[in-house]
């Protein structure tokens, strides 16, 4: 509740809480095991165990977020209203990409240990996808060496994505890629010999 976040128990009853250092309510929340990633309106914090362990201002206000386990670190993917995606490690900038609308959803879609697809929804209804690898010696780093820019795939909809997140939905191996939208359809992109269809 505003800058308050509170863990209950199976029985309601609570085990965890957190105060804020931020003045601006909580809009997003991710957790991992004992670290917690919050989003507000213009500022991302990073808490391990309840103590503060990062912390990053975007330049505009955050419209999403995704937060994305490598290895032993974490990336932050901060969709911003300037139409920039802002990828976070702890409280430093490691890359941006340009979109043509502010995302609305962010999900990430691993192909191997070191390049996976950055999946973007958007306002409009328009799902895109953009490539990112890390070299072998910055794995551990978490160091982008390569970002796509340029959409790799693309679909068109209708209406506002709202969430999207990826599963194995037709169990051939590949992650699908499920996209929720405002107007209550939910539409599973497959990949037949990596073509989004």
């Amino acid at each position: 509740v505003g800058q308050v976040v509170v863990g209950l128990g199976r029985k309601g009853k609570q085990f965890f809480s957190l105060q804020s250092s931020l003045v601006e309510p909580i809009r997003f929340l991710s957790v991992d095991e004992a670290l917690l990633f919050t989003g507000g309106e213009y500022a991302h914090s990073r808490y391990r165990d309840g103590a503060d362990d990062g912390f990053y201002t975007c330049p505009d206000r955050i419209t999403a977020m995704h937060v994305q386990r490598f290895a032993d670190e974490h990336h932050v993917f901060l969709g911003c209203k300037d139409r920039r995606i802002r990828m976070v490690q702890r409280d430093e900038l490691i890359g941006e990409i340009s979109t043509e609308r502010p995302a609305s959803a962010l999900t990430v879609r691993e192909m191997s240990s070191r390049a996976y697809e950055l999946i973007v929804g958007d306002e409009g209804g328009n799902v895109a996808c953009y490539l990112c690898k890390m070299s072998d010696e910055l794995i551990k780093e978490a160091r982008i060496t390569s970002l796509n820019t340029k959409e790799a795939w693309s679909i068109t909809g209708a209406a506002k994505v709202t969430c999207l997140s990826c599963f194995d939905v037709t169990r051939d191996g590949q992650l699908d890629v499920v996209v929720g939208r405002a107007d209550g359809l939910v539409e599973v992109v497959h990949f037949a010999d990596g073509v989004p269809t």
